[in-house]
């Protein structure tokens, strides 16, 4: 089984986020998510529920911040 697999992404989106000072880009992160397991039909899903939830923000399209 793969780091990610069957579990919640958005602590490990979050950590993945903070690492930048400034900004995350989106490719790098779905590249991260893919490469620990996670199901690509989810990936969309949770980076749009952290979004919701404020845990991340999107200054500019294809960008994450925390």
């Amino acid at each position: 089984m793969k780091e990610f697999e069957g579990e919640p992404l958005a602590p490990h989106i979050m950590q993945y986020v903070m690492k930048y000072d400034g900004d995350a880009p989106r490719e790098d992160l779905v590249e991260y998510l893919l490469d620990g397991g996670a199901a690509e039909k989810q990936i969309d899903h949770w980076i749009q529920k952290c979004l919701e939830r404020a845990d991340i923000s999107q200054p500019e399209e294809g960008m994450y911040r925390r």
